[in-house]
């Protein structure tokens, strides 16, 4: 819905509004631009509708069986199961890396903050502490 919806207004995401909360210095140099340019045209001003259109379909087409799945099985009991495909966990996987990276593309987009991904990740050696013996014996 969010690539839908900047489809209609491209203009709330414009090229000015992205750079602007940029370092002056990442605009010297182009950063901003060349940040931008991954949504729009090389130096368009607004998110490319062609370039939203491509993600969108892009989406659908690496969710469309779990869609379906949901659709038929999980959330309605389709009486002619047997027309449909049931995901692996390959599709899953895949589909979940999928949004994963195009979360992190819109993040930037609506933020101008960049993200490698929104998997969470650990930050220390959780089993540390059940490594080492707390209490004595004895």
């Amino acid at each position: 819905i969010l690539i839908e919806d900047i489809m209609e207004h491209p203009e709330a995401v414009n090229s000015d509004y992205f750079t602007s909360k940029y370092p002056r210095w990442m605009r010297k140099i182009k950063i901003a631009n060349r940040d931008f340019d991954v949504f729009a045209n090389k130096g368009g001003k607004i998110p490319s509708t062609s370039k939203l259109k491509r993600d969108l379909n892009k989406l659908k087409k690496n969710t469309d069986i779990i869609k379906k799945f949901t659709d038929k099985w999980v959330a309605h009991s389709d009486l002619n199961r047997k027309k449909f495909n049931v995901p692996t966990y390959e599709h899953i996987a895949d589909a979940l890396n999928f949004i994963d990276k195009l979360y992190c593309k819109y993040y930037l987009l609506l933020t101008r903050s960049g993200m490698d991904t929104c998997k969470p990740s650990l930050q220390y050696d959780w089993k540390k502490p059940l490594k080492k013996a707390w209490i004595p014996t004895g």
